[in-house]
């Protein structure tokens, strides 16, 4: 399965140029790289908001990919709130089976970070 990348404002802004231009979905497709569906979903934004600026949808993408970073840590601190008192684990290994199980990529640093968090409350 692939993973889906985010456009990036200069794509945003190249689609919003290029519709200005009269361009085809084909064309823009062609000049970006991307995939069809991911043009055509754009586009649609485009003709459902009569003033679209790629500015603005970009800000749209990193606000809404804060609000899912900030929903992962509160799930997290509320699964070690859950279970820490029942399981003789270390607070490592508990965190460790919890994001092997969401799947999930944590680095070393953001590890740390959680741990200190649930300790200090």
């Amino acid at each position: 399965m692939k993973n889906y990348k985010q456009l990036s404002f200069k794509e945003r802004t190249i689609i919003e140029y290029l519709y200005k231009l009269n361009k085809s979905i084909t064309y823009i497709v062609k000049e970006l790289g991307r995939n069809k569906s991911t043009i055509s979903q754009e586009l649609k934004q485009i003709l459902a908001t009569p003033l679209y600026i790629a500015k603005d949808a970009q800000f749209t993408t990193g606000m809404n990919i804060q609000n899912k970073t900030i929903s992962k840590q509160k799930s997290l601190q509320n699964f070690l709130i859950l279970y820490m008192p029942i399981l003789s684990q270390s607070l490592m290994e508990l965190m460790s089976v919890f994001l092997k199980l969401n799947n999930w990529e944590i680095k070393p640093q953001q590890l740390k970070w959680f741990t200190i968090g649930f300790i200090q409350k």
